[in-house]
């Protein structure tokens, strides 16, 4: 439990941290320290972690961890097929075979692993991707490099 909670803060923070260079996150999250650290992602991972550990169960913890880590899985799988149609001539250092049968079956899976937790699991997601969604809308849409690119 000790590694898997260490490994996910340092993951979660390089998330921070890449959301934050795309600038759908304040660029604060993106300064790094002379050795290459994400020093403020870091804290604000670990405040907010710290926060989820002392008002959630652990039970619940570990669900809304598995349901994320699906979901994420199940959003890639689908990228794999969206990508392959929009834009097919970009570089590919790995090539999914079998596409759209595999990223298909992946997704497929993912959703019916998150269908079999708890509703109140499924109701914590729901509420965690609207939180999201409104911070995109309020503050990421207007600032992100992706859209001022026209990706």
């Amino acid at each position: 439990m000790t590694s898997v909670l260490l490994v996910m803060l340092l993951g979660q923070a390089r998330i921070y941290y890449a959301i934050s260079r795309d600038h759908l996150l304040p660029s604060f999250l993106s300064n790094v320290t002379k050795k290459g650290v994400p020093r403020n992602a870091q804290i604000i991972a670990g405040v907010i972690s710290a926060l989820f550990a002392g008002l959630l169960p652990l039970h619940a913890l570990a669900e809304l961890v598995s349901v994320g880590t699906m979901l994420a899985f199940a959003i890639v799988c689908c990228s794999i097929i969206f990508l392959r149609k929009a834009q097919p001539d970009i570089p590919r250092p790995f090539k999914v075979p079998l596409v759209p049968i595999i990223p298909l079956l992946g997704a497929g899976i993912c959703l019916v692993q998150i269908a079999s937790l708890p509703m109140t699991t499924l109701w914590r997601l729901l509420g965690w991707a609207a939180l999201g969604i409104v911070l995109y809308f309020l503050y990421g849409r207007r600032k992100s490099k992706l859209n001022n690119n026209n990706f």
